[in-house]
């Protein structure tokens, strides 16, 4: 792969884990402000004036981010089920987690294959101004044509933590398959 390839696929990847992580902190903050809301109105402890009056601060943060996208993020944000360990709202804020997991492992990779590209893209620099003060005929090809080969710390999907999360995910994907179609028992 060339280096200005490799260059457009870091780009791609830092915006891509960028957004990812961003949609999930989301989703994960909205399901916790949704599970504590729950927890808080059905509190019949002594404090029950005090954990009202948070759950009043909560519906008045609802309030004022429903209209925006957010309302969307506010249907679909999981909430956990204290209950049932492997439900599927608590897969699911799972599933949220590992995204955000993700799209920072993602991140974390297109910095470094960012500063290897630039660390080449240095090199090659300083040995064309080399050739070109001693009087040598440069026949190579320009710096954005170079071949670059990808280390395993560039490859996100490689890495255990990134193999870990899509294995989390892949299970969740499969859990809502099974319960579309009807095969859970």
């Amino acid at each position: 792969m060339s280096i200005h390839k490799a260059l457009k696929k870091e780009k791609r990847q830092r915006y891509f884990g960028i957004v990812l992580m961003f949609i999930s902190l989301i989703l994960i903050i909205f399901g916790l402000l949704k599970t504590l809301y729950r927890l808080l109105l059905s509190d019949e402890t002594a404090f029950s004036s005090i954990t009202n009056s948070i759950a009043a601060l909560i519906d008045l943060f609802y309030q004022f981010t429903q209209f925006l996208i957010f309302g969307w993020f506010w249907e679909i944000a999981p909430t956990i089920d204290l209950s049932k360990i492997l439900s599927t709202y608590n897969l699911k804020f799972l599933a949220c987690i590992s995204l955000l997991g993700l799209g920072m492992i993602m991140r974390d990779s297109a910095r470094k294959l960012s500063e290897r590209l630039n660390r080449t893209i240095e090199r090659a620099e300083e040995r064309g101004w080399e050739k070109e003060i001693t009087g040598e005929q440069d026949n190579s090809k320009t710096i954005m044509q170079l071949e670059f080969k990808y280390r395993a710390e560039e490859r996100w999907q490689t890495r255990p933590m990134g193999i870990l999360f899509l294995a989390i995910i892949a299970g969740y994907v499969v859990s809502l398959l099974a319960k579309i179609t009807g095969l859970n028992a």
